[in-house]
């Protein structure tokens, strides 16, 4: 049977996408046509990773899941491995390239790695782990999911787990931790003068005015919106554009009046029903701008699409390996669990859909007991809720 590929780490070179597979240790290159296989990461388990950067020849691949930093030489065609201390259940969501030195900053890891692209030495900024944070933080979520703006050599990156925004500076590693709005976020676009958030899984859209430190909510959502999280956002023409990743539809919001309506064209993938061939249950996994076009990948109906706002131009195709090819890399259903179990993820749990047999799922609720069970302990303590109640919340 024939594979679809999917992503979350991507890189655009020379009108090529080299791409790590989102469930599996396979890297990819697409070059218009067709898809070739360029080799496998030492690495087992879905969503290794979760940014490529390119510095001369070589593309750096961020770890989200994987235990280990990678970096593939275009030259040489070799592909390479930096270790690094302190592994978390996962790591980075998002890395900065500044000069010859690459930021990746933390979805769970105990600070922002500084990587030195020539030396590959490596140093730990935490200073920002400080009081400002500890006021604003809400939950044991993920630091960061991703999204951010730059301006200069300076970053604003929203936290997903405070209702703050940090404010870090590249070179001097300098930051400031804002104290923004009521709730945690997924995305940020900058119309420049403000920036908009989309919450990280239920709440409003948020702008906030540095200069002035107003932040106003924006909650009126069109007809049919259902609440989830969000993956990107981007700024164009006087709209602020926001793709879903568990909510139900692409928002633009008008930065000049606070409305918020769907961008109908993209309707059809975000109801798009789990098949076969669907890489995750989630209506867009990926969402990178570059220049005048945006690049999407949806997990639920695998397809790659090349958006230009501008003209409103979709391209949609999917990435499919030929049977010999897809017959190597297929994972069957509970090694996808075992990864994940492996790794002793706490605090986050899998969805069965379609992907997965019954069974698998099973088996993986008797061996991951003794996290979900630490879990429910630490919810029942916060809140006092019944059990029944945690477990509904905490799947669902």
């Amino acid at each position: 049977m024939s594979m679809y590929l999917g992503f979350q780490c991507c890189i655009e070179i020379d009108e090529r996408l080299y791409f790590s597979s989102f469930r599996g240790n396979g890297l990819f290159c697409y070059n218009g046509e067709a898809v070739e296989h360029i080799c496998s990461f030492e690495e087992e388990g879905p969503k290794l990773f979760s940014h490529a950067t390119q510095y001369g020849d070589r593309i750096y691949f961020t770890p989200l899941t994987a235990s280990r930093i990678y970096f593939y030489d275009l030259k040489m065609k070799r592909l390479d491995k930096i270790e690094y201390g302190d592994k978390s259940i996962a790591d980075f969501g998002v890395s900065i390239l500044n000069g010859k030195v690459l930021y990746m900053f933390p979805t769970y890891y105990s600070g922002i790695l500084k990587l030195n692209l020539e030396t590959h030495d490596i140093d730990i900024i935490d200073s920002w782990l400080n009081d400002d944070y500890e006021r604003c933080k809400m939950s044991e979520a993920p630091y960061f999911r991703g999204d951010y703006v730059r301006n200069g050599d300076v970053v604003y990156i929203p936290f997903s787990n405070a209702h703050a925004v940090l404010e870090f500076h590249l070179g001097g590693g300098e930051s400031n931790v804002h104290d923004v709005g009521k709730q945690d976020y997924s995305t940020i676009a900058s119309d420049g003068n403000k920036f908009w958030m989309a919450p990280r899984t239920s709440g409003a859209i948020v702008s906030w005015n540095p200069s002035t430190c107003e932040d106003i909510e924006y909650p009126n959502f069109p007809e049919g919106f259902l609440q989830g999280g969000f993956v990107g956002s981007f700024f164009e023409d006087g709209y602020v554009w926001i793709f879903p990743e568990t909510s139900n539809m692409v928002l633009k919001i008008n930065a000049q009046t606070g409305e918020i309506v769907e961008e109908v064209g993209f309707s059809d993938i975000c109801g798009h029903k789990m098949r076969g061939y669907s890489v995750w249950n989630a209506v867009f996994v990926y969402m990178k701008k570059n220049a005048e076009r945006i690049l999407l990948c949806s997990g639920r109906s695998s397809e790659i699409v090349f958006f230009h706002p501008n003209t409103g131009e979709v391209r949609r195709f999917r990435l499919e390996l030929p049977d010999q090819t897809a017959s190597l890399f297929k994972e069957e259903p509970y090694q996808w669990y075992a990864a994940f179990r492996n790794k002793k993820i706490k605090r986050l749990f899998s969805y069965e859909n379609q992907s997965y047999d019954v069974g698998a799922y099973l088996e993986y609720v008797v061996e991951c007991s003794e996290y979900i069970e630490e879990y429910l302990m630490e919810k029942k303590e916060e809140n006092s809720k019944d059990f029944g109640e945690v477990i509904y919340r905490g799947v669902w």
